[in-house]
């Protein structure tokens, strides 16, 4: 009985303390970082940081924590890419510090700057279960049906697909002699078929020795053959031939085009694949994700999570993921476990631990044992994180890597055959610049300016764009191709007469004294639909846009004392551009919120105040702290 008094003064303290009303079941998800362990700059707008944190589950479980973060800010001259070390016939696979190795010498130029574990993967093959496009090259076009791919774009910005769409045909590209760099590409009439009047085409895998009557046939030793749900194949052209080929490492090209046979003559390197369409349309670097347990600033359930199951997404393991800010940084996380005291998280608890890192988008990416982030310090790679184990060979990774020269481009005002392209060329911390070339198909063009206008005699047709740069760097000269991007104008609908970006917009400012803050309200005229986000930008800061009822919202809360907010909006807009258009409203929005005495009180509210709560836990933990003297610390 006297048990039972007690229990029964406790939750009437407990529920007086939360303002008379109790809501069952309510989440207890909390996240609270104890201590920085090491921390600093690891090139111009990437930091790292790894810290201990408690956290706590829904289910009230606290857990220790040990978290490794690198971001990289939305304007760091840096780019992301997702890397695998690849053989002649497969991806190999490689811890951390062996695929950040193979990524260096595949692309002088470049340095690592810190990367993590990619993909869920198969360990005796090193495949990967969802896609991959490795710099361009389609390695696998396909996800898993339970997941999803990420992909990542020059800008840091992404896009997420869950079926994948490719192009109808397969490209044949030539490469610049000694580099990486496409210089051409034209579509395939067909796979193991002989070519049309005037077309191309390749039979590779074929079981026996074709001849091709009307056309000419060059054959193609591989250097990279892969199949993970499509033809990849990569090598160089070794002179013409009467029969197409017999072997998985031989390709044979059927042309009935003079122009193609002209520069095969030349024994050019080449790469068949089909590339990817759709949401990945314009992306070189696609990575496969299990889920996203953080969405537009929202943390999902374990239902809505999904992954490999449920029970997979509660249960607590050392955790690899990939996150982005409002801002537009990127955001590189890993969550230890199995290992000492530290619990790892389940992707609820790792969705909230970004989200305080300023995520409001994160991915989970393959976790437990393969959890590796690496980071360039003083000039070596190292382990930031302490995998569980030491150190498992995985399938592919993100990489954010740094160029000796940093190229910025943009593309807009597609038409059938034309286009805009806006470009910057940023030279890093000792490097001179002595010459620069922009090459289009191959062919130099001027540069004369910011911006080219570009006009092509082929309509709706697919375009190499290379940056080519002689520079100096530490005494030496040196002439890389250090950009080179693909434009398929077929994959762009040029707008509709009359389609035009969105305008007129306005800010409302409704003050919300229980939060000690405000929100935005945005509204604008957008009557094609092209707006793909909204931002408001506050000295310096940007915070993305959520749109609800009554139209997009920035909400501004817990706000000490009275400020002067001058809001511009920062927009992106789709009509035919390959990537969204950015652009600046020219009207500043002022604001001058005025902290009240109320500030902080609030309206009565059903369920349990946040003053409430902790007022609530203090009285029982008092109680057995003083009955008891033991309790365990658990953040709120």
């Amino acid at each position: 009985m006297r048990f039972c008094r007690r229990i029964s003064v406790l939750l009437i303290v407990f529920i007086i303390a939360c303002g008379g009303a109790v809501v069952v079941g309510a989440s207890s998800l909390a996240f609270e970082k104890t201590e920085v362990l090491e921390s600093g700059e690891l090139y111009a707008g990437v930091d790292y940081e790894k810290f201990s944190a408690a956290t706590r589950t829904d289910a009230g479980e606290v857990g220790n924590q040990q978290i490794s973060v690198v971001k990289a800010r939305k304007l760091s001259p840096v780019k992301v890419f997702a890397w695998a070390k690849i053989g002649p016939s497969s991806l190999s696979g490689g811890d951390m510090l062996a695929i950040a190795s193979d990524f260096e010498k595949e692309n002088p130029g470049w340095t690592v700057i810190a990367g993590i574990n990619g993909d869920y993967y198969d360990p005796a093959t090193a495949t990967p279960v969802n896609a991959f496009v490795r710099a361009g090259d389609v390695i696998k076009p396909v996800n898993h049906q339970k997941y999803m791919s990420l992909a990542i774009g020059d800008s840091k910005e992404f896009a997420v697909s869950r079926v994948n769409r490719s192009e109808s045909k397969y490209g044949l590209s030539f490469y610049q002699a000694g580099t990486n760099a496409v210089m051409k590409e034209i579509l395939l009439d067909g796979h193991n078929l002989p070519p049309s009047a005037g077309k191309t085409s390749f039979y590779h895998g074929n079981s026996r020795e074709v001849t091709v009557a009307g056309a000419r046939l060059f054959l193609a030793e591989a250097d990279t053959r892969l199949n993970y749900g499509g033809v990849f194949f990569r090598g160089r052209i070794t002179g013409e031939v009467e029969a197409a080929a017999v072997g998985s490492d031989k390709l044979t090209i059927a042309t009935r085009n003079p122009e193609i046979a002209a520069l095969l003559e030349e024994g050019p390197e080449i790469r068949v694949q089909k590339s990817l369409a759709g949401a990945n349309n314009g992306y070189d670097n696609i990575i496969g994700v299990g889920s996203q347990p953080l969405k537009e600033g929202e943390i999902l359930s374990f239902s809505e999570i999904g992954d490999q199951s449920e029970a997979f997404a509660s249960a607590r393991h050392p955790r690899s993921a990939i996150g982005f800010t409002a801002a537009g940084d990127v955001i590189l996380a890993a969550f230890d476990g199995r290992q000492g005291s530290l619990s790892g998280v389940n992707l609820r608890e790792m969705a909230k631990a970004l989200r305080e890192q300023g995520c409001v988008d994160a991915f989970n990416l393959d976790g437990g044992g393969s959890t590796q982030l690496i980071i360039r310090k003083n000039g070596k790679l190292r382990y930031l994180n302490s995998p569980s184990e030491k150190y498992r060979r995985v399938a592919n990774a993100v990489l954010i890597a740094a160029p000796d020269v940093y190229i910025e481009a943009a593309y807009r005002e597609i038409t059938a055959s034309s286009l805009t392209l806006d470009y910057r060329v940023t030279p890093a911390a000792g490097v001179e610049i002595k010459a620069r070339r922009l090459l289009v198909n191959g062919v130099p063009e001027s540069l004369s300016a910011p911006s080219v206008s570009l006009d092509f005699s082929e309509p709706r047709g697919i375009h190499y764009f290379s940056f080519e740069i002689e520079y100096l760097k530490d005494g030496k000269k040196y002439t890389r191709v250090m950009y080179n991007h693909r434009v398929n104008i077929a994959n762009f609908d040029a707008p509709a007469p009359g389609k035009t970006k969105p305008h007129s917009f306005t800010i409302e400012f409704a003050p919300r004294p229980e939060h000690n803050g405000f929100d935005a309200v945005i509204n604008f005229s957008d009557p094609d639909d092209t707006i793909v986000k909204l931002y408001l930008v506050n000295d310096g800061e940007k915070q993305v846009a959520l749109k609800d009822s009554r139209g997009y919202v920035c909400k501004y809360y817990n706000l000490s004392g009275g400020r002067i907010f001058a809001f511009t909006v920062e927009y992106h807009y789709v009509l035919s551009s390959p990537a969204p258009v950015r652009e600046e409203y020219p009207e500043v929005f002022v604001y001058e919120y005025v902290a009240s005495p109320a500030d902080g009180e609030g309206d009565e509210k059903s369920g349990c105040s946040l003053a409430g709560i902790p007022a609530a836990f203090g009285l029982i933990v008092y109680y057995f702290v003083r009955k008891r003297r033991n309790y365990v610390k658990i953040p709120e």
